[in-house]
């Protein structure tokens, strides 16, 4: 199959679907709110605002009425995780201390943020390609090539209702992370590490359902041009067992309100497909500034022609 660049009139020879398998991804929780509409022996919980999902999307949605389900099970912490990153982008270190604000002792630590994929090899998921990756611009990497994979700034807003809201009928609480940046690497023969794909403003969307104790995980994003290539791509999670735990307590969100100061650390395997049927080439800005004024002379010529 041919397809056709996007603005231009290049022809691109396009193969297969070239899907990834990322085993080792992990992933941060933070910037945890209450989701406790109940009594709770505990004056810091009880100092903060209870932020409950609301019961419907659509205007004039409210908060969730009766207890939250979160709450009815024993193997999890009244709570809600607003923001997702990659454990390459937020780095949290042991203070090697602990807080017992909580009723029980958790250690503390520090957080420090970096950009996306910048601590490559060791802070990234890492997959092998099935079968070479042979893209529009000419690069060319061949089957068995080490991915690595990182992400960050993925946002939950808790205030509004699509994306903060419970599904009475399913069970299901929808929790919508947008404005995140997914991205992919690879070393080149040099050993520097090269930006394969990107995908910002995309959307990550947990389901969970706390009756059973599973997450569903839905992404989607639109590829960024790299080195003047569009790649589409989708991923693919499995369903996990409920996430909703805690590895220790962030101090610097802990002191601000209304976070309660929890994060989890959790992996999150995953499947990326990058789409070669539809990879094109983005015209390159010098380019395209020539292509706009090409246009802008036929149309002032076939004014002109008009007006005659």
């Amino acid at each position: 199959m041919v397809a056709l660049a996007a603005g231009m009139g290049h022809k691109v020879a396009t193969a297969a679907v070239v899907a990834v398998q990322f085993n080792n991804m992990f992933v941060v929780g933070h910037g945890s709110v209450s989701s406790w509409n109940g009594s709770f022996s505990n004056a810091t919980m009880n100092s903060r605002t209870d932020i409950l999902p609301f019961t419907s999307p659509v205007d004039g949605a409210t908060r969730f009425g009766p207890n939250h389900p979160a709450n009815a099970q024993g193997n999890v912490i009244a709570s809600t995780y607003t923001q997702l990153d990659g454990a390459g982008t937020f780095v949290t270190t042991s203070l090697g201390t602990t807080t017992s604000v909580f009723g029980s002792n958790r250690p503390n630590y520090s957080v420090q943020s970096f950009a996306n994929g910048s601590r490559l090899p060791i802070a990234a998921a890492s997959g092998t390609l099935g079968s070479a990756l042979n893209l529009p611009n000419g690069t060319l990497l061949n089957a068995g090539t080490t991915i690595y994979a990182d992400f960050s700034a993925y946002v939950m807003d808790y205030n509004k209702p699509a994306d903060y809201w419970h599904d009475t009928t399913t069970s299901l609480t929808h929790q919508v992370y947008e404005g995140g940046t997914t991205s992919f690497f690879y070393q080149d023969g040099l050993g520097q590490y090269q930006l394969l794909s990107s995908y910002a403003g995309s959307v990550m969307e947990l389901l969970n359902n706390y009756s059973t104790g599973s997450t569903v995980i839905n992404w989607n994003g639109t590829s960024t041009a790299v080195n003047n290539v569009l790649l589409p791509a989708t991923l693919q999670f499995g369903v996990f067992g409920d996430n909703i735990q805690d590895t220790g307590i962030l101090p610097s969100e802990l002191n601000t309100s209304p976070y309660l100061g929890f994060f989890a650390i959790a992996s999150m395997p995953f499947t990326a497909n990058f789409d070669l049927d539809n990879a094109t080439l983005a015209p390159e800005p010098a380019r395209l500034l020539l292509l706009l004024a090409g246009a802008g002379c036929v149309m002032l010529r076939r004014k002109r022609r008009l007006a005659c």
